[in-house]
């Protein structure tokens, strides 16, 4: 893990911990966040609908105030885990913005909800990090959390020069997290195992153990293909004899 040999050994759990939830958070922010201002121009947003999506994280953290005073001699974890939950299953609402202002409010509602969660990590890093080590190591996370942001909008970019439509993005992220949330909350496994040929689901579901703290482990496992090369997929029956070639020689390069 990232920095993980300049922390002192005892720490080094609790570091890992935190770092492999600070890459998942930044590589979730990078593919999302910059683009909600696309998605609204692209709906036909105004300057002033811009502008409030932009400024959305300024008031969550303004609102996280209240929420640290609430959360005083209660538990922490509670606060973290579903503010956490309520601003990804929001994603989901994204299906029903027929017009800018339906879209604006879902997101400004969701990146309120996740700013709340601030004040409970924090509080969280109080009793993970002991006072002579917290700074420099909660700066190690952020300077983990700011490349994988950086390298999450740079592919999210690439993917949108592409034609790969970011609401739907959004939408299948919120949907799978819920789901699987859902699942993880009632079935309580030690292990979950999830196929690599869905890339995008297997990181959305990696993202949403380590946000909301499931004690399990999700494991990516290989991709088995068919005897020309074809990922195995029910879906494949749909396909032609011509595009079954074309979609074959996508693996073989």
């Amino acid at each position: 893990m990232f920095f993980t040999r300049f922390v002192p050994r005892p720490l080094q759990g609790n570091y890992r911990w935190d770092a492999r939830n600070a890459w998942l958070t930044g590589l979730f922010m990078g593919m999302t966040m910059p683009f909600f201002g696309v998605i609204a121009r692209r709906m036909g947003a105004s300057e002033f609908a811009i502008s409030l999506l932009i400024s959305t994280p300024f008031l969550g953290h303004l609102l996280s105030m209240l929420v640290a005073w609430h959360m005083q001699n209660r538990p922490k974890r509670p606060y973290m885990l579903w503010f956490a939950y309520l601003s990804r299953g929001m994603l989901v609402l994204m299906a029903l913005a027929t017009g800018v202002p339906a879209f604006v409010g879902i997101v400004i509602l969701s990146q309120v909800i996740a700013c709340l969660t601030a004040p409970a990590y924090a509080s969280l890093m109080k009793d993970a990090y002991p006072d002579s080590h917290r700074g420099r190591l909660m700066g190690m996370v952020r300077v983990g959390m700011t490349v994988a942001a950086m390298l999450g909008g740079l592919y999210a970019g690439q993917l949108l020069d592409h034609g790969l439509s970011p609401l739907w993005v959004m939408l299948f992220a919120g949907g799978v997290a819920v789901v699987v949330a859902k699942l993880f909350a009632g079935l309580r496994p030690d292990l979950a195992f999830f196929g690599r040929k869905d890339a995008q689901q297997l990181a959305v579901v990696t993202r949403l153990a380590a946000d909301l703290s499931f004690p399990l482990r999700v494991v990516g496992c290989p991709t088995v293909r068919e005897a020309d090369g074809l990922a195995m997929s029910s879906r494949n029956v749909f396909l032609g004899p011509e595009d079954r070639a074309a979609a074959a020689s996508l693996f073989r390069g």
